[in-house]
């Protein structure tokens, strides 16, 4: 008898560690790690670029939402602090105007680090007509718009690392900056109409 409760005791205490491990797991606070950084190939959109104020834009919008999910600070500006996502810039298409001038689209690459060393990354994208307002909206209305679901995604990607956006590319015309829709398989991309 004394067998058997020494071993119910010794699986109770097993449980309540790997309770507290996944508990622990699944609180872990990632920040965006700021100011969001542009890569070269962004430099032959630097006017929508500084026009739109991209860098304040993704940090507000990818800040929120991981405040949002991992309800912590959101933004960090120290790399070597705990679970940080750095984004990089990779991509700016479209011309500029409204719905009628073809979508606009943005290209990023996403790494999580831990203390400063990469756990995993990802490339993504999203690509947009405008939604209804699109014919009323400038090239920043369409970036908003982008940044907007790349935040979520991000997010989502953040506290889940299997989770691939939806694949419903909306091709940005003969644009030779448009990523390519195939990609590795660590590798996300998704578009909004």
């Amino acid at each position: 008898m004394k067998q058997f409760n020494a071993l119910a005791a010794a699986l109770a205490l097993s449980l309540v560690a790997t309770a507290a491990n996944a508990g622990r797991a699944a609180t872990t606070q990632v920040s965006l790690l700021t100011p969001v950084t542009f890569a070269p190939t962004t430099d032959p959109r630097a006017e929508v670029r500084d026009e739109c104020k991209m860098g304040e834009m993704l940090e507000t919008r990818v800040g929120d939402a991981l405040r949002h999910v991992n309800k912590g600070p959101g933004t960090t500006t120290d790399p070597a602090q705990g679970d940080v996502l750095k984004v990089t810039v990779t991509t700016i298409w479209g011309a500029r105007g409204n719905s009628w001038t073809g979508p606009k689209g943005l290209a990023l690459e996403a790494e999580i680090l831990h203390d400063g060393v990469v756990q995993r990354s990802t490339k993504l994208h999203r690509t947009t007509f405008g939604g209804f307002w699109g014919a009323f909206k400038g090239i920043c209305g369409f970036m908003e718009r982008d940044t907007i679901g790349i935040a979520k995604d991000l997010a989502r990607w953040s506290r889940d690392p299997k989770f691939v956006p939806p694949s419903e590319d909306v091709q940005a015309g003969d644009s030779p900056a448009a990523p390519a829709a195939d990609g590795p398989a660590s590798s996300a991309s998704a578009a909004t109409n």
